[in-house]
Formats: C-alpha cells, sequence, structure tokens
C-alpha cells in the first residue's frame, strides 16, 4: 500500500488513551487487592475515579 492515506482522529486517539489508562487502573487496584491493602486499593480507586470525572467534566 505504498499510496495508502493514513488519517488519525482525535476521538480515537482519546479512546485509546483511556482504554489503556482503564487497563492500567484495573490491573493496579487487583494487585493492592490481592496484596491485601484493601484501604490503599480503595484510595487508588477513588483517585482514578476523581481523575476520570475531572476529565470528562471539561
Amino acid at each position: 500500500m505504498p499510496k495508502a492515506t493514513l488519517i488519525i482522529d482525535c476521538f480515537h486517539v482519546i479512546k485509546h488513551l483511556k482504554d489503556a489508562f482503564n487497563h492500567l487502573r484495573v490491573k493496579e487496584i487487583k494487585h493492592w487487592k490481592v496484596s491485601h491493602h484493601e484501604e490503599k486499593s480503595g484510595k487508588l480507586m477513588g483517585a482514578f475515579t476523581m481523575l476520570i470525572e475531572k476529565q470528562t467534566n471539561r
């Protein structure tokens, strides 16, 4: 495909970033729960939730 045009749109860039962030969020919270740090995992979940809400309210 030497003449193919590469198109990047903001929607899909943001979607991939949000998906990667969400994957990391779930992985870290599971790690803290397995490590028996329920209090820390709850705080981490709250911090991620605040960050996500702050970004969607823009």
